[in-house]
Formats: structure tokens, sequence, C-alpha cells
């Protein structure tokens, strides 16, 4: 586990780009035990992982408009012809 005199820096600004990360289920095992075992030891990077939970629980909560379906049919058919030009 890290001493909390060890976290600074570079350690840290790499554990908080893996928050992001694990919130967006796109890190890998390992690295899930890696982070909450920093998260556990380093009270900064804590509390931006309890921050972005916050954020993005607002934002959950403040989206809950569905696109209409002729939107998002749009959206399908120009999606498609980009990738046909590709």
């Amino acid at each position: 586990m890290t001493d909390l005199n060890e976290c600074s820096g570079s350690r840290c600004e790499q554990e908080v780009n893996k928050i992001y990360e694990y919130l967006d289920g796109a890190i890998s095992k390992d690295d899930v035990i890696t982070l909450k075992q920093h998260l556990t030891a380093c009270s900064n990077c804590s509390h931006e992982y309890d921050l972005e939970l916050m954020i993005r629980d607002a934002i959950k909560r403040s989206c809950c408009e569905k696109a209409p379906e002729d939107l998002k049919d749009k959206i399908r058919v120009s999606l498609d012809e980009i990738r046909t030009q590709s």
C-alpha cells in the first residue's frame, strides 16, 4: 500500500487518470486493485474520486430526457453514411 508521504505529483496524476478510466469501465482488473489500494492510502485522490462520483450522479439526474426516435434515426443514417465514405 502507498504511504501518504509518497503520494504526490506524477503518482497521483496517474491515479486520477485511472479514476476516470475505472468509472468508464475501461481499466484492467490489476489496475482496479492498484487504484483501490491507492485511494485507501491517499486522501487527495480519494477526494477526487468522491467528487467525480458526485459530478456523474448530478449529470445523470439532470439528463433524464431521452432523444426523440427520429433524431436517433437521423444520427444512425449519418453515421452509416460516414462509414461508407471512409
